[in-house]
């Protein structure tokens, strides 16, 4: 692996989001002048000298670690948010993204959707509160919708569409912070 790589992947594994299961990665040079990952997680160091396989085991680590680490919440009657199994939350999540949603114009050609997710992903929960709701950015003359912004309760996505509304709605249907 060149260092390059190695020095890509190395950030990459030492990202905040993944102390839960990554105690901290190195580079060391190889007796050939090549680069190694060195990645120490819950006791026991593993070494990788190619960089795609290095890459196939963060995604499976992050796999694992949401599985054992994700939270999921439903709505109750009230619509106040209930956490519950994996297996509920799947099966009430459609029902629960179309009861709330809401959409909202921002322009003749970009629409804001707001909708409850329920689904708090361990990788962004650990040191803060859980963003359970969502916004997304359609701009609906092109057929295009932009990946969401995620947020603790329906004020706070309301007030962030609006906050896009008064900057201008970028055409681009990106929203501006």
């Amino acid at each position: 692996m060149t260092l390059q790589d190695a020095q890509q992947l190395a950030w990459s594994f030492n990202r905040p989001n993944y102390k839960l299961f990554i105690e901290h990665a190195g580079i060391r040079q190889g007796p050939c002048g090549d680069y190694l990952l060195v990645v120490a997680r819950l006791g026991e160091q593993q070494i990788f000298t190619d960089a795609e396989k290095a890459q196939w085991a963060l995604v499976e680590w992050m796999a694992k670690s949401a599985k054992a680490n994700d939270r999921y919440f439903t709505l109750t009657e009230d619509g106040s948010p209930k956490e519950c199994d994996f297996a509920t939350w799947a099966k009430q999540w459609p029902k629960n993204a179309k009861k709330t949603e809401t959409k909202i114009a921002c322009s003749p050609e970009i629409e804001a959707t707001i909708c409850f997710i329920g689904h708090a992903a361990s990788s962004q929960h650990m040191d803060e509160e859980m963003k359970l709701w969502n916004v997304s950015f359609n701009n609906t003359a092109k057929n295009e919708c932009f990946l969401g912004t995620n947020f603790k309760s329906f004020e706070e996505a309301k007030a962030f569409v609006v906050r896009y509304i008064a900057k201008g709605y970028p055409t681009s249907g990106f929203p501006l912070k």
